[in-house]
């Protein structure tokens, strides 16, 4: 096996482990090493590295077990992170391990959870092997494979079926009967089919189930462990198993650096790239037919900019939509709401609130879009609306929107959109509507909001959370205020400290709320779904008024207004294309391939992300997360090859 190319392209081993001949300090030594986190400085690289070794590439790396390891420092005597590898011929039998030394020597409380959280989903030889020795037995943990996959397809029929009703069909609700004891992992699969759409229930239960479980383990793995470095392609944090999700605090001491000659020459290539697939559409595009509408429906539905099923916004729309604006041969106009900051409240979608690279990404295709439109329709495209909803929906305390703004406008000026503005919804509305339409509207978000809370008023989200939420539902006349509640419990600030770490925590298990949980965890999950609910009647009630006013449709008079989700009826606009989250919720990424993309911040750091800073953005947040693996020495390898999806 060759050792230097496996610390290269191995991520994980990339970020903790260092080659033979690294400047080091051996394990009984440390204690002359200054270190603010000696868990994180040392504990965790060692684990993981014994981890990653056995358990992907059936090798020693290190040994978890042995007194004799050493730790990586840099020129002025710094711990590193890293812990060195030393190819141990065979794992030591007895004697305190490494980590007891480690715990002993600085004293650190709780190291056993720390163990068993890095020795979570073993293969199945392994934790064998590691059953063996007493030392490492009882933090040892394997799921069998039968298992997950039988839970796993319970979770994809219940997310199926909830998909079914969404597009109109009438399936009973998913009910999921677990016959036997409650195993480990209940909480959290309860919790997964909540977010599902579906119910877990016990043998007692009369419902009638879609499906059974039968004795198997609930627990289940983060879906791509062993493909690191991969993005998760999910939607929403609550398809994520964040409780197992890896920690990466010491990933800034990997970050790079973008110079400002290296920024414009990214932003250029890739507004350049977009001006010639533009060209290339729009050539295609004129060969096909000669009807004004039906080419810029064409546009609209071609996949760089389409999101969702092209079903969904059929010509007969777009008719309803522009053909009084192409029968008076006008230039288009285009508007699309968005949030003008990230949901960074938890901290696990993304690490501060500013626009990054997503967003700029998300620009550039709309250089694209625009570029195509005006090409194939002589009149053009008069402007596009970004138009940030802000409080419009619900609170956002203290959020920095003038900033976020700014941001966007800066990132627009780097891409020459010089057509897009930058508009507040209810500015816009000032401007737009005469105030017996403010005035109404108002109203009657105030009479929703009262009507809810009388609806609810028996209602304590915080006793026995998940079936409150079903009795909400059969209360519900609309049945939107659930899904919505699902949305935006995973976006509301976490009390306690600003730390992903602890937002994971909290989250993880957000509905155990028992008398086994913390004092201060189960304070901080009351708090988040007390806010959760408030957020979602606000968010609901503002939603009804809007569209019983068309609110929102009639912002920028004659323009198409395009959405991030894909619904019947409407023209879904993906910036990303692919399945990705929307940037607002999420962090700008590039992957191994050098694709922009936006994946959740808590997911990447899991995956061995690092952070990507520009001065575009400054040293506030990173403007984007890349791959360990090209990262070299605080230069990014793939600069070159970072470019938009094309389908």
């Amino acid at each position: 096996m060759d050792l230097c190319r496996l610390l290269t392209t191995d991520p994980i081993l990339r970020l903790y482990a260092a080659p033979p001949g690294s400047t080091t300090v051996p394990l009984h030594q440390l204690s002359t090493v200054p270190s603010a986190d000696p868990v994180e400085y040392f504990v965790r690289p060692l684990l993981r590295v014994f981890r990653r070794g056995l358990d992907k590439y059936g090798v020693l790396l290190v040994d978890a077990g042995s007194s004799l390891n050493h730790f990586e420092v840099d020129d002025e005597r710094r711990p590193t992170g890293r812990v060195l590898v030393t190819w141990p011929s065979r794992l030591t039998a007895n004697g305190p391990t490494a980590v007891d030394l480690l715990a002993e020597q600085f004293g650190i409380d709780g190291v056993a959870e720390v163990i068993r959280a890095e020795l979570r989903f073993l293969q199945p030889e392994v934790a064998k092997l590691l059953s063996e020795d007493d030392r490492w037995a009882p933090h040892v943990h394997s799921a069998p494979a039968v298992d997950q996959q039988a839970v796993n397809a319970v979770a994809e029929l219940v997310s199926n079926q909830q998909a079914a009703r969404w597009k109109g069909a009438d399936l009973p609700p998913s009910v999921v009967r677990y016959v036997g004891t409650r195993p480990p992992g209940w909480a959290r699969f309860e919790a997964d089919l909540f977010h599902l759409g579906g119910r877990l229930v016990g043998p007692e239960s009369t419902c009638r189930p879609v499906a059974e479980l039968h004795g198997q383990s609930l627990d289940r793995a983060p879906h791509n462990w062993g493909d690191e470095p991969a993005t998760s392609h999910q939607t929403t944090l609550s398809a994520l198993r964040l409780a197992d999700l890896r920690p990466a605090p010491l990933a800034a001491r990997h970050a790079v650096q973008l110079s400002t000659a290296e920024t414009d020459e990214l932003i250029a290539r890739l507004v350049s790239s977009a001006h010639r697939s533009a060209a290339q559409l729009a050539e295609k595009v004129l060969r096909t037919t000669a009807d004004p509408l039906e080419r810029i429906y064409e546009v609209l539905q071609r996949r760089p900019f389409r999101a969702g099923s092209r079903a969904n916004y059929q010509p007969a729309d777009l008719r309803r939509d522009l053909a009084a604006t192409v029968e008076r041969g006008q230039p288009l106009r285009l508007s699309k709401l968005m949030f003008a900051l990230k949901h960074w409240h938890n901290r696990l979608k993304a690490s501060g609130p500013l626009p990054d690279l997503a967003e700029l990404a998300m620009i550039v295709r709309i250089v694209e879009l625009v570029t195509t439109l005006r090409a194939v329709y002589p009149p053009g495209v008069q402007d596009f609306h970004l138009i940030n909803d802000g409080e419009h929906y619900r609170p956002h305390p203290g959020a920095p929107f003038a900033e976020g703004v700014r941001t966007l406008r800066r990132y627009a000026d780097a891409a020459g959109a010089d057509f897009i503005r930058f508009r507040d919804i209810d500015d816009l509305a000032g401007w737009t509507y005469e105030p017996q339409v403010l005035t109404g509207h108002a109203k009657l978000a105030t009479d929703n909001r009262e009507a809810y809370l009388g609806l609810f008023a028996d209602l304590d989200v915080t006793d026995d959370p998940i079936d409150t939420l079903h009795r909400a539902a059969a209360l519900d006349p609309s049945q939107n205020f659930v899904p919505l509640f699902r949305s935006l419990v995973f976006s509301v600030p976490v009390p306690g400290e600003p730390d992903p770490r602890w937002s994971q925590r909290v989250l993880a298990e957000l509905y155990d709320l028992g008398p086994a949980v913390p004092s201060d965890l189960r304070s901080a999950r009351r708090g988040v779904l007390l806010t959760a609910w408030a957020d979602a009647i606000e968010y609901l009630s503002t939603s009804v008024a809007d569209e019983e006013y068309e609110y929102v449709e009639k912002l920028v008079p004659g323009a198409l207004r395009l959405t991030q989700r894909p619904r019947p009826g409407r023209a879904a606009f993906g910036p990303l294309s692919g399945r990705s989250v929307g940037p607002g919720h999420a962090t700008g990424v590039i992957d191994a391939r050098g694709i922009i993309t936006a994946d959740f911040h808590v997911a990447l750091l899991d995956q061995g992300f690092v952070p990507l800073h520009s001065p575009l953005l400054g040293d506030s947040q990173p403007f984007a997360m890349v791959p360990a693996t090209a990262a070299t020495d605080g230069r990014f390898d793939l600069l070159a090859a970072t470019r938009l999806r094309t389908s």
